[in-house]
């Protein structure tokens, strides 16, 4: 009896598997996220579409962007934003007409990151405004106050 059990688990197992897909990020605080990127800045996006200089899912899709507001470094250099589809892949999804708050270092854009999206919470300016005396003036917040690191990159549907 239990050699057909294990048997027909086997099976099943066989005939039913598939991969999982997860997103799994190292944690990182606001801070920490600032710090090591070189480019935040606020961004409404202006057309996405399939990356077709790539076979993988990581940067499988590719966006246009316009530049709202610069929090630091030079992001009119990058060009275009680079992230996957989402979920497992830890992509930003790309609507356009949508906005974030971008943190990068060379166009990629992951959830793993402390990229938000920007109009949902009524903090917004005052966020960024936070981030900007902290980059310009080393003027330091209470980081732990905002979300949205490690994974949120919450769409706002009714705009």
């Amino acid at each position: 009896m239990t050699r057909n059990l294990i048997s027909l688990a086997a099976l099943f197992a066989t005939f039913f598997s598939f991969d999982a897909v997860a997103c799994s990020c190292a944690s990182k605080n606001i801070k920490e996220a600032v710090d090591s990127s070189q480019h935040i800045f606020v961004a409404e996006i202006t057309s996405a579409q399939k990356n077709p200089d790539t076979d993988s899912t990581w940067n499988s899709v590719s966006a246009d962007f316009e530049i709202i507001d610069v929090i630091k470094g030079a992001p009119h250099e990058l060009g275009r934003l680079y992230s996957g589809v989402g979920g497992g892949d830890c992509g930003v999804p790309f609507l356009v007409g949508h906005k974030l708050i971008i943190f990068t270092n060379d166009g990629t854009v992951t959830t793993c990151g402390a990229t938000r999206s920007i109009g949902i919470f009524t903090d917004d300016n005052e966020y960024v405004a936070l981030l900007k005396s902290y980059v310009k003036d080393g003027i330091e917040f209470e980081f732990d106050n905002y979300p949205a690191v490690g994974g949120v990159a919450i769409l706002n549907c009714n705009e």
